[in-house]
């Protein structure tokens, strides 16, 4: 992919995405984290990463589940810090820690036109990069606002949205006002 192809890709991919949904996959059941998943991307989340820090065949077969829905939904499949899984399920990309991987470690593996971002602290050749920029009251829901490097005003949420009975309608509602 030539440089101006792949410099859309990741603008259609992550650039132009403003809400991300990160989830830590150990705390739920395959069956009923699908089903908030596909309830979240149909409410309007953009950007959907998956992560574990005990179960690694756990998100690989969440993962190849969430893949599926690439027939119904527009989203984007990230996953964090594991580029084996990423590969094997053909995620959108990689997001990667302080403690994950380097880059070029990550690009060899996922090739070059794989997304790959990074949190906190932006690297050379990363195509986004998560900041924490402003904590929201955890009495409504847990989410961040971030800024990645192309573009600014996108929220970050993770899977304590899913402890709101009401969840659904809180992301319809950010997706209407990000919208």
């Amino acid at each position: 992919m030539n440089d101006k192809l792949r410099d859309n890709y990741i603008n259609l991919k992550i650039g132009s995405k403003k809400l991300y949904l990160s989830i830590l996959v150990d705390k739920y059941n395959n069956e009923e984290l699908l089903d908030k998943i596909a309830a979240c991307i149909s409410s309007g989340v953009d950007v959907i990463e998956l992560a574990t820090n005990n179960y690694p065949n756990k998100l690989l077969a969440i993962s190849a589940h969430v893949k599926q829905l690439y027939s119904i939904f527009d989203f984007t499949l990230i996953i964090k810090d594991r580029a084996d899984i990423a590969l094997i399920v053909g995620a959108d990309g990689i997001s990667l820690t302080p403690n994950s991987i380097d880059i070029s470690s990550a690009r060899q593996i996922l090739g070059t036109d794989s997304i790959i971002g990074c949190y906190e602290i932006p690297q050379n050749n990363c195509d986004f990069c998560i900041f924490n920029t402003y904590l929201k009251d955890n009495k409504i829901n847990s989410f961040i606002q971030y800024s990645d490097t192309n573009n600014s005003g996108k929220l970050f949420l993770d899977e304590n949205v899913f402890d709101n009975p009401n969840f659904i309608e809180f992301i319809t509602k950010l997706r209407n006002k990000l919208n």
